[in-house]
């Protein structure tokens, strides 16, 4: 692995600019898979989000983009 960066979309909070900033790496436990991230879809409610016209309640900074393609990226042997 060449590139160990976590990167993600960080929303500060209601009305903020997004900032790509590291995130924490999770550590996959047995059955779990780690995922390396190639692209991010921020959806049309989550923008909606950012402009405080949905008005959730999340704990700020929150991580938004939830929805990507995935590959195989580290994984310990799983149980099937």
């Amino acid at each position: 692995m060449s590139d160990s960066r976590n990167l993600a979309a960080w929303l500060p909070g209601v009305g903020k600019a997004l900032e790509i900033r590291s995130a924490p790496r999770p550590t996959p436990t047995k059955g779990e898979l780690l995922i390396k991230v190639m692209a991010v879809a921020v959806q049309p409610a989550e923008y909606k989000i950012q402009k405080g016209i949905l008005p959730f309640q999340l704990t700020y900074p929150t991580i938004i983009g939830r929805e990507y393609p995935v590959s195989p990226f580290s994984a310990e042997k799983c149980n099937s």
